[in-house]
């Protein structure tokens, strides 16, 4: 299974990617931002990694677009 949520923050494109390992039976996601990427294994590791600009996700949350596809989620 592959999951995949793009953003944007300050004009620039990111995304998490959920992915899932049969092997370890545990899923994983991949941060993604204007280059750098982590692989992070909680949902406290997603939000509070600073991978965005050196911010994490709670730090720029109010600036953040987040899309599925082409919709805009919010």
């Amino acid at each position: 299974m592959v999951d995949l949520i793009d953003f944007v923050y300050d004009e620039k494109w990111g995304n998490v990617e959920y992915i899932y390992f049969p092997e370890e039976n545990k899923t994983k996601c991949l941060l993604y931002f204007d280059g750098y990427e982590i692989w992070v294994e909680t949902m406290d590791e997603i939000m509070n990694t600073p991978f965005i600009d050196g911010k994490s996700f709670n730090e720029v949350a109010d600036d953040i677009v987040f899309y599925w596809g082409q919709e805009e989620l919010f």
